[in-house]
């Protein structure tokens, strides 16, 4: 129709998202929760790639440092790179021969990866090692997070409002079009002096690529807007679910088979909290 194809040529015409490693030099990605004898997986990681891809997700790098735990004899270097071909988050030693933690997840960032998707090596990383789910290990972006000092959101993770649309922190970022600087609560921030904090706050939206109304965000634009992320039907899901049932031995596979093309958001938090169920679900 006319209205859809305006819609595309308008997409179209946008112009690419801007990837300044040089603005992200105050952000830290850490991770935490490793067990001792993976200790060496816990602190920073440093980002050495733009995002390239679509969409785009970047790379990030961990070297010893004299307060970490014991890293694996020969190993100086662990890349976190997202495998397009296999879906995943994967950590493997610079030689490509260790891996030593995975996820699999569509998310665009560490930071967007549910907690429940990481699996870790029980080993030292050799091919074939057994992996489990450690609960509490995860990875976070620390910075500033001020109104002076915002985020960018591709420091965040482009679809952090998308995946971590319910978690209550309060963020600080800047628009990546219009360069304009927001908090992410619904409401204003009560017993500030500054007119921008006391106005509701916005969430940014990658399928839409703009700012939206944090207010209406979660329960009413997701449900209008059409991309990646847009909600999946009562119908896809009940039939997910079936399908899962039925298929215990590949419950992640199933599930994106089933709703592909559905809110990839809820495919991956579902399918990995069914896989770590077992047969037993």
């Amino acid at each position: 129709t006319r209205r859809t194809n305006t819609r595309l040529l308008a997409l179209a015409s946008r112009p690419p998202l801007l990837h300044r490693i040089e603005s992200m030099v105050h952000v830290s990605l850490r991770s935490h929760g490793a067990p001792l004898t993976l200790g060496f997986l816990n602190g920073e990681w440093h980002r050495v790639d733009p995002a390239e891809g679509h969409p785009p997700r970047p790379r990030f790098v961990k070297q010893p440092l004299s307060s970490d735990a014991p890293w694996p004899a020969g190993v100086t270097s662990i890349s976190l790179t997202f495998h397009r071909e296999q879906e995943q988050w994967c950590a493997t030693s610079d030689d490509g021969q260790h891996v030593f933690l995975r996820a699999q997840s569509r998310a665009f960032h560490p930071n967007t990866v549910d907690s429940i998707a990481w699996r870790l090596c029980t080993a030292t990383g050799e091919s074939g090692s057994p992996e489990q789910q450690v609960p509490g290990f995860g990875f976070a972006v620390e910075g500033p997070n001020t109104e002076a000092e915002p985020f960018q959101v591709e420091e965040l993770g482009l679809d952090y409002f998308l995946r971590k649309g319910k978690n209550r922190t309060v963020v600080w970022f800047q628009d990546p079009d219009t360069k304009e600087v927001f908090h992410s609560a619904a409401k204003g921030i009560e017993g500030s002096t500054h007119s921008a904090r006391l106005l509701p706050g916005k969430r940014w939206c990658p399928n839409c690529r703009k700012s939206i109304s944090a207010n209406n965000f979660q329960h009413q634009h997701l449900r209008s807007c059409a991309g990646e992320f847009s909600t999946p039907s009562g119908e896809q899901v009940a039939a997910a679910w079936k399908e899962l049932r039925e298929q215990v031995a590949t419950p992640t596979d199933s599930w994106r088979r089933c709703v592909a093309g559905a809110n990839a958001a809820n495919v991956d938090v579902a399918g990995a909290k069914f896989a770590s169920l077992g047969a037993g679900a």
